[in-house]
């Protein structure tokens, strides 16, 4: 695990000892329950959030969007259901090996989207604030939205994005495939802060920050790819505005010797920050000092590393 110069107290938080201690709560639950009753809970209880590994740049007329896409049957199939939103500036990119008429629902969907039917690097049809229908709805008469003519993509935008950007039917639309992302398989802190799982969970209602009673000179969070990975790109999103002034983006592959990639310092909320680099690492660490004696530092929602 990575240390860092400063002497502060870290602690790890690692999803694969959480995955454990929740595998040994369910093997004791199945001991005391109907073993159909708990398989029951588990099928109709997916991970919310689950991020996808592959991603892509869309870009229609002069409005970009950072699509995780989904790529296999299961992917398409999930979508975005039980995901309580997106953040701005992100979509979902469904992507199929040949051009067909696509039907779309909002099934376990808990949020309004835009549907825009991509084909020939063109829109060429959309459906604009389709939301969930009431609890209880039976399957039968939840709303179908079929594309108007054979398509092989289709983006999913939070509700209102075509209106606001001004677009429609006829709009030129390219996709530039991003790279992978990269799973972060542990993480640490320094012991001042939240869980560092908040900062890759894909959820936007959690964000890592300090959490102590006075303002920090600093502190720390760290993510490990596992083994040493090709980075491409480093991206982050801040839950709020002005809690990381100085901000400092280091790599490492032994968690002693590290190198800084960038200063970038603050930035908006709700607004995708990203860094290109040629770097081959297992650790990134997000430092940040404290020059404005902020009262917390941190509130980063998301960190998403790519090939």
């Amino acid at each position: 695990m990575p240390r860092y110069v400063p002497l502060m107290n870290w602690t790890e938080d690692s999803e694969d000892s959480e995955a454990r201690a929740v595998r040994r709560v369910t093997a004791s639950l199945l001991v005391f329950a109907a073993i159909l009753v708990v398989a029951t809970l588990l099928v109709a209880s997916p991970r919310v959030g689950l991020a996808l590994d592959y991603r892509a740049t869309v870009r229609i007329g002069g409005a970009v969007v950072d699509a995780e896409v989904a790529h296999t049957s299961s992917e398409r199939q999930r979508g975005l259901s039980f995901r309580d939103g997106l953040a701005p500036g992100t979509g979902m990119l469904f992507v199929y090996s040949g051009a067909d008429y696509r039907t779309f629902w909002m099934k376990d969907m808990r949020f309004c989207i835009d549907i825009v039917w991509i084909e020939g690097g063109q829109v060429v049809g959309a459906v604009q604030n389709a939301c969930p229908s009431p609890a209880g709805t039976p399957d039968s008469q939840l709303p179908r939205y079929t594309s108007p003519v054979p398509v092989r993509y289709a983006l999913e935008v939070p509700a209102g994005w075509l209106a606001r950007n001004g677009l429609g039917r006829g709009a030129p639309v390219t996709i530039t495939w991003t790279g992978i992302a990269l799973r972060i398989v542990n993480s640490g802190r320094t012991s001042n802060s939240v869980t560092s799982l908040y900062a890759y969970d894909n959820d936007l209602a959690t964000s890592w920050r300090t959490n102590s009673s006075t303002p920090p000179s600093s502190a720390y969070v760290w993510f490990d790819l596992g083994a040493t990975k090709s980075i491409g790109t480093i991206k982050w999103l801040f839950a709020q505005t002005g809690y990381a002034d100085a901000l400092t983006i280091q790599a490492s592959n032994d968690g002693v010797t590290w190198a800084t990639l960038a200063t970038p310092g603050g930035a908006a909320a709700g607004t995708w920050q990203s860094l290109s680099t040629r770097v081959s690492a297992r650790y990134v660490l997000f430092s940040f000092g404290n020059p404005n004696r902020d009262p917390q530092l941190g509130y980063l929602s998301e960190v998403r590393i790519l090939s």
